[in-house]
């Protein structure tokens, strides 16, 4: 310390004068002594005292802009979670992840998420949809969204239903089926606790049917309102229709895309991408990550609103996959479901 060696080279120096005349000068032999002035004692230089420790603050966690919630590994339906992460991450969005092992574990699961600061929560799991309602119920200034919600006019006002617009594929499967048949007989068939069937049913047999008024052909199909109570019945009806000609069969229903095949028939499916038969005639793909993203895009905007955010042909939230047919039918399905995506071909059946 600087002041300290100063105190004591001044100190040397005093003792110095008490056996030489001056510091650092030649004893004088002729003058007389003097007896030298006390020297004052030294001031002791204050130790500072230690300041106590200071308090780091905790940083709080980095704010989520999306945590999702999925199952675990015994997941009991097709879970989507994954690919709809990747998409999310892909996007820029920060996020984060719950596992509910059930159900009734989706409401501690997004308490844990909360505590690490969320800006939106969502699942993609169908299963879980009325859990996230839940959920939004308790958080009403929380932004959620999910997959599988059956309908949105009794929705709290911060929850969206993460949907499909699928009719205008349907009508671009129609259009395909009719296309691909060599009998001219098509059938289109659903579950009967799926209230979407019906309306898919009817969007594909009017695509059927532009087809045939463009082409001139005939076309017939069955069952556009027929809904089987289950996938055992399912299955007969198929092989039926399969034995009076209906080579072409369009499964309105996901659940039904597991159903073995028929001899001499092709189908038409619909489900997610995890869900898709590869030796189908076509698939319906329904990807809940474009409406995730967009959803999260809000939230991050600050424009918010729950309700209906589905995807479509036009976003690519909605997409028909065309297996193996001749590559002039493939360009001008390509070229209806263009027309469709951009709205220059109307697919509602009363239209």
């Amino acid at each position: 310390m600087p002041r300290l060696r100063a105190a004591a080279g001044l100190a040397g120096c005093v003792a110095v004068l008490v056996l030489a005349a001056g510091c650092g000068s030649p004893a004088s032999t002729s003058a007389p002594p003097t007896s030298a002035a006390p020297t004052p004692a030294a001031s002791a230089v204050p130790t500072p005292s230690p300041s106590p420790a200071a308090t780091v603050p905790t940083a709080s966690p980095v704010l989520a802009d999306a945590c999702v919630i999925g199952p675990g590994a015994d997941a009991t339906a097709v879970d989507p979670t994954v690919d709809v992460v990747q998409a999310l991450e892909s996007a820029g969005f920060r996020v984060r992840t719950g596992v509910a092992d059930t159900e009734d574990q989706v409401p501690e699961t997004a308490t844990g998420l909360l505590a690490t600061r969320c800006a939106l929560v969502m699942s993609v799991y169908e299963p879980y949809a009325d859990q996230l309602v839940a959920v939004a119920q308790a958080h009403p200034d929380l932004p959620v969204a999910a997959a599988g919600i059956t309908s949105s006019s009794t929705l709290p006002a911060n929850v969206t239903r993460l949907g499909f617009d699928v009719g205008s594929a349907a009508f671009v499967a129609g259009y395909l089926a009719a296309g691909a048949s060599s009998s001219g007989r098509l059938g289109a068939l659903g579950l009967a606790d799926d209230p979407e069937a019906e309306r898919l049913a009817r969007s594909f047999v009017a695509g059927a049917r532009y087809r045939a008024s463009q082409t001139g052909t005939d076309v017939s199909v069955l069952g556009s309102s027929r809904r089987a109570a289950d996938d055992r019945a399912a299955e007969r009806l198929l092989r039926r229709w399969a034995r009076s000609g209906v080579d072409v069969a369009f499964t309105a229903s996901p659940g039904l895309s597991r159903l073995a095949p028929v001899a001499r028939q092709q189908r038409i499916g619909i489900g997610l991408e995890q869900e898709r038969n590869p030796s189908a005639l076509g698939w319906l793909v329904t990807d809940p990550a474009v409406s995730a993203v967009a959803v999260a895009q809000r939230v991050a905007d600050g424009l918010y609103v729950g309700g209906d955010v589905d995807g479509t042909l036009a976003d690519g939230g909605v997409r028909l996959e065309v297996g193996d047919v001749p590559p002039r039918l493939r360009t001008q399905v390509s070229a209806v479901a263009n027309d469709v995506a951009s709205g220059r071909l109307a697919t509602d059946p009363g239209d």
